[in-house]
């Protein structure tokens, strides 16, 4: 079995968001520890965090099911084409965990590959345009009489939101909220 840094997986995941999502620019770093490795993802706007997930899955090395407090290793496959598949996982449904083992038939031509990145990170950052533009539609569709405050300071622009309840949320997680599945990539 193919062993790739991580590194090298940090390359191929570059290239996966680029072919997947042409129009937005990722920033991909990946990270070395003791015992570990780890890639984030940053980008304003664009796909969803779960868009972007559905993408680099496959290159996460490693699970872990919180449940039961157990990590657990996975492997892929690449193919010719240069698509990248899950192999194999144990899971944790063995253990008592959530987690469902999968055991692919490799196909011709496959190559097996274990990627140096146990988890991968991505982090879906909203501009301050898109924000401040949802946060006003939201505070006249609730009705919010707080007016939203602009604070201009050494490290940028960002809202200071009404420190109000609305449904039994506070305005500013019904502004986050919002964005989480909506797509920005137009």
């Amino acid at each position: 079995m193919k062993y790739l840094t991580c590194a090298e997986t940090a390359k191929l995941i570059r290239k996966d968001l680029k072919k997947n999502f042409p129009t937005i620019k990722f920033s991909v770093h990946s990270k070395t520890y003791s015992m570990g490795a780890s890639i984030r993802i940053n980008w304003t706007d664009g796909p969803t965090s779960d868009q972007v997930s559905s993408v680099t899955c496959v290159y996460e090395g490693k699970g872990f099911d919180g449940m039961i407090d157990l990590a657990y290793y996975k492997t892929s496959y690449i193919l010719p084409s240069g698509e990248v598949c899950r192999y194999h996982t144990e899971g944790t449904e063995g253990s008592g965990g959530v987690h469902r083992r999968i055991d692919n038939e490799l196909p011709e031509g496959a190559e097996p590959v274990s990627f140096g990145a146990d988890y991968i990170f991505p982090e879906r950052s909203i501009s301050f345009e898109n924000e401040l533009a949802v946060a006003e539609k939201l505070r006249l569709q609730y009705d919010v009489k707080e007016p939203l405050e602009i604070v201009d300071s050494e490290y940028g622009k960002w809202i200071r939101y009404p420190n109000v309840m609305v449904w039994n949320d506070w305005f500013n997680t019904l502004v986050h909220r919002w964005f989480f599945n909506i797509d920005l990539t137009a």
